[in-house]
């Protein structure tokens, strides 16, 4: 029972430390306008270990952002870490915060109010620690004696706080897992939907490199640089998001992309292990979703047996 209140004091703490932080930070944005920044140039700084790989891990990415505040415009530059992460072509918008006083701005994610989050979890391992202190024998006791036919109270608050947890996580998991599962399933669909609606408009690019990421045991991932002229901003440069066969793509060679017409998004043909791979991914994709819905089914469970316990 001491390894449990030093566990929930100490966690108590630190998430204190973290939510202190994060308000202090919050607080230097309340006077901030948001406002949605362009991105107009990019410039890689590329780390190349030979003549047709680029190092992600020691590549950099300079962002040129501009925007209006007031009626002023301003310009301002973010250095990323990498060329992945960075904005893959000039055009697209990112929410940021500015404050026209100091001059200060970030993006919007940077800023999230993760200090609220933080609070939680602090008074809640605040107040474990306290109930265990003076009634953890009886907490315990309680516990090992909880059964669904005849539940008690200490029981039914355990399973409410722990299907809250559950629950958040089934909520994570269908925000993020989900997409991610059912993605090499759609994607192919929905390209080819696209180009017999005639979305699509092909511009010839040459393959200036291709960007390695290190996965560690697992060896690396390929993704290909293309440099291209669109019709209306000129000279591009733009890579894949998704992992690609290194053997397909060559440094030098010409292929074609598929530019939208409307969003201005490049991609490539969707290659035959893609389309193969549809029939295949949908065996994951079910199997995620099923994860995801039996996180909620056991949430409500939780819930269920802690409404009953009152």
């Amino acid at each position: 029972m001491r390894i449990i209140i030093v566990c929930c004091l100490f966690l108590s703490i630190i998430f204190l430390l973290l939510a202190r932080a994060n308000k202090s930070r919050k607080k230097t944005w309340v006077k901030a306008f948001r406002l949605k920044a362009t991105v107009t140039r990019i410039r890689y700084s590329e780390s190349r270990p030979s003549r047709d790989i680029i190092d992600d891990d020691k590549s950099s990415t300079e962002v040129t952002l501009g925007f209006s505040c007031l009626g002023q415009d301003y310009e301002k530059i973010r250095e990323y870490k990498g060329i992945l992460k960075a904005p893959s072509r000039p055009g697209i918008r990112l929410p940021i915060l500015f404050d026209p006083a100091t001059k200060n701005w970030c993006l919007s994610r940077e800023a999230r109010p993760f200090w609220i989050l933080h609070l939680i979890l602090a008074a809640f391992f605040l107040i474990t620690a306290i109930a265990f202190i003076f009634r953890g024998n009886y907490i315990l006791t309680e516990l090992s004696d909880y059964q669904v036919e005849a539940p008690n109270l200490t029981g039914g608050i355990f399973l409410g706080i722990l299907g809250v947890f559950v629950l958040a996580a089934a909520i994570a998991c269908f925000i993020f897992f989900i997409p991610l599962c059912f993605r090499p399933f759609f994607d192919p669909i929905l390209w080819s939907i696209k180009y017999v609606l005639g979305a699509f408009e092909p511009v010839e690019a040459r393959c200036t490199g291709l960007i390695r990421k290190d996965k560690g045991e697992d060896g690396y991932s390929y993704y290909p640089l293309f440099a291209y002229t669109d019709p209306q901003r000129g000279r591009m440069q733009w890579h894949t998001s998704r992992e690609k066969a290194k053997k397909h793509f060559r440094m030098g060679e010409i292929y074609t992309l598929y530019l939208d017409k409307k969003s201005g998004v490049c991609s490539l043909m969707p290659s035959s292990s893609e389309i193969v791979s549809i029939f295949f991914s949908i065996v994951p994709a079910v199997f995620g979703l099923f994860f995801t819905l039996s996180l909620a089914f056991v949430a409500l469970v939780m819930f269920y047996c802690a409404v009953i316990s009152f």
